[in-house]
């Protein structure tokens, strides 16, 4: 376990299963967060939860977010890992209840400090929909620059929105100068 003030990354738990499925069927987390929008069932729930780690060669790690009292408040993972390119997509959500308490911002850190250092990854890359200034000045605080923006590329509400795309630049040379 991760701990960065009062703010834990762990293996997800059967038990953390209610509240991410509860989250996760909620539309203030799916549309900013760009999440399923199909009912998540119990069964579906356990069903994802079971395939966590699965495979020989991982492309994608989860983690919870938990506070001081290891109560789940969210996720956080890395999707896409390219282990050749040491690269990866980053993406987060915290439960709403548990909004505004800095969790997202440390988790971030957290997650983005193991993704480059103890996993050797170079660079991380995110996307979050325009407008959600909250997400992107977490991501500013944790070191994230923009990169680039696709046009109408989400329907949320009715409507299309931009998507911004972000990087985490870490070291990039395989032979660093002395």
């Amino acid at each position: 376990m991760q701990v960065l003030g009062s703010t834990r990354i762990r293996a997800v738990e059967t038990g953390d299963l209610e509240a991410t499925r509860r989250w996760r069927n909620d539309p203030k987390v799916w549309g900013p967060a760009l999440g399923r929008r199909f009912p998540i069932t119990e069964p579906g729930e356990r069903g994802w939860f079971d395939h966590l780690g699965s495979g020989a060669f991982p492309t994608q790690v989860v983690w919870a977010v938990a506070d001081e009292n290891d109560s789940v408040l969210g996720l956080v993972r890395l999707d896409d890992i390219h282990w050749i390119h040491r690269t990866a997509m980053f993406g987060i959500w915290i439960g709403p209840e548990h909004w505004g308490n800095g969790h997202a911002g440390r988790a971030t850190r957290l997650v983005c400090d193991h993704a480059l250092d103890s996993l050797g990854l170079r660079q991380l890359r995110l996307q979050v929909v325009a407008g959600n200034d909250a997400a992107r000045s977490v991501y500013l605080a944790n070191g994230f620059v923009d990169e680039g923006v696709l046009r109408d590329a989400v329907l949320l509400d009715g409507r299309y929105h931009d998507l911004l795309q972000m990087v985490l630049p870490g070291p990039t040379s395989l032979h660093p100068q002395a």
